[in-house]
């Protein structure tokens, strides 16, 4: 299969195919974190990509604040209007986030890269035909509306 070519956007951040895809430091600390939630606001801002894809697959421990600051971050992209979605938990770091009795809950995950650029671009791909679908859509419905019996809501009396 062939590799998909990424720009480049900042120390360590890539865009494919309007995915930004954001490396988590295998090193991080607190200073690499906002650092790197800092560079993925900033791209999201400036409207170059409307989806993030977050790769945790180089951690093979996190520890309560590295989780916070990680859903602090979902929930920023989140209030940019995009979309974040992660990928690469290791089986230790979703033990020891279970044990921490953290559900994920707040968290979009996918077992793979491929997953997720596949998930994310089906987004942009929904989005960019937006206008023409959604008067489909609509257009189809008024048609099925149009072929119900009268009075049948789907409600029981």
């Amino acid at each position: 299969m062939k590799q998909p070519q990424g720009r480049r956007t900042s120390s360590a951040l890539y865009t494919i195919d309007g995915v930004l895809i954001a490396p988590v430091p295998v090193d991080c600390d607190d200073s690499s974190l906002h650092r790197l939630k800092g560079n993925i606001l900033d791209t999201v801002h400036g409207g170059s990509c409307r989806s993030v894809l977050l790769d945790v697959s180089g951690l093979e421990w996190m520890d309560l604040s590295m989780y916070a600051a990680l859903v602090e971050t979902v929930r920023l992209v989140g209030l940019l209007g995009a979309r974040c979605v992660f990928t690469g938990f290791q089986p230790g770091v979703v033990s020891a986030l279970i044990d921490m009795d953290i559900t994920g809950d707040a968290l979009e995950c996918v077992a793979t890269m491929e997953e997720g650029l596949a998930l994310l671009r089906g987004d942009r791909l929904a989005r960019e035909a937006g206008d023409d679908d959604q008067s489909e859509a609509l257009e189809n419905l008024d048609d099925d509306a149009a072929e119900l019996p009268q009075g049948s809501a789907g409600v029981q009396s």
